[in-house]
């Protein structure tokens, strides 16, 4: 959930370059000369959109912009792939993504840190068994729910 939780920060985030309060590094003013004209226009145009938030969200997106800083150019190319990867899906993709992200935002602390470490065990599960976790996902989800229930039984008496 992690890599999904900062492809979502990045979005925002990049919107919120421009409220930070500091002045430009060279490096920053370097890229920034070496945009197009219609990509500082952009720019600009972001500025100003950011300028007419109320002070608490910019100071929201300061602070995640604060977050992407810190992390070390490892994680930050993961969010930022994250990012385009996000940006290349089909709007209603991107809903069902963002309400998936809500949802897990609502949980407690504790069963977020769960999910997080379930999830990191999948990733680090061979692609063909990962495929075959996601197969039986899917199955999983067209089963009804008295099918669901003989499934269980099964597995609670394979337990035993």
């Amino acid at each position: 959930m992690r890599s999904l939780s900062g492809l979502l920060l990045l979005g925002i985030l990049l919107a919120a370059r421009p409220a930070v309060a500091q002045q430009p590094t060279p490096e920053e003013i370097d890229r920034f000369r070496s945009l197009s004209p219609a990509e500082r226009e952009e720019l600009r145009r972001r500025y100003r959109e950011l300028q007419q938030l109320p002070p608490e969200e910019r100071a929201e997106r300061r602070r995640r912009l604060q977050w992407l800083r810190s992390l070390s150019p490892a994680e930050r190319e993961r969010v930022e792939a994250n990012f385009r990867a996000f940006s290349r899906l089909a709007p209603g993709e991107r809903l069902r993504l963002v309400e998936l992200f809500r949802k897990y935002r609502n949980l407690s602390p504790k069963r977020q840190d769960e999910l997080r470490a379930t999830l990191g065990k999948l990733m680090k599960m061979p692609e063909s068994a990962r495929k075959t976790f996601w197969h039986n996902v899917q199955r999983w989800r067209q089963l009804t729910p008295k099918q669901k229930a003989h499934l269980r039984d099964i597995l609670r008496r394979r337990a035993r």
